[in-house]
């Protein structure tokens, strides 16, 4: 399906990028087997974990079992009074180095960066997830386990 402009804009991916490429039912099992049952962490987590729900239930795959933790909601906490709390803007008010917003290496490793100022900034010397939980506000969100259910085989006679 062709990448709608506006996002491609954003996100600065475009329909030639993509073609070609593994398809969303392709890679759901293999990533879900790289990140086992290990936490994971993303900036505003529940957007992007919106699709990936939707695509493991339609496909019904395997998904990672790991808790997730939000660097957003966890910086509006940690970093209160801040203009606005997007990667970029948390990176240079930390002093992160950090350039190629949207693309997925670089936000990883500059969303790792946040995550470990957010701990040292909390006094958390090492991960305690009840504590993190809490310092969200929100409830601990997983990947759904779905089962897939055997097929219906429909004879007639």
């Amino acid at each position: 399906m062709s990448i709608p402009r506006g996002a491609s804009r954003v996100i600065g991916i475009f329909d030639g990028m993509v073609k070609g490429q593994p398809t969303i039912d392709q890679v759901l099992t293999p990533f879900a087997e790289f990140c086992e049952d290990i936490p994971m962490v993303a900036h505003n987590s529940p957007f992007d974990t919106q699709f990936l729900v939707s695509d493991i239930k339609a496909f019904e795959t395997a998904a990672p079992r790991g808790q997730v933790f939000d660097t957003l909601a966890l910086a509006r906490k940690v970093f209160p009074g801040l203009s606005n709390y997007r990667l970029e803007t948390l990176i240079q008010h930390l002093k992160i180095p950090g350039t190629g917003f949207h693309r997925a290496e670089a936000d990883a490793i500059c969303c790792g960066h946040l995550f470990s100022k957010i701990l040292e900034r909390a006094g958390m010397s090492t991960l305690d997830f009840t504590k993190l939980m809490a310092l969200t506000g929100r409830p601990e969100f997983r990947f759904p386990q779905i089962v897939p259910q055997p097929k219906q085989l429909m004879f007639t006679l």
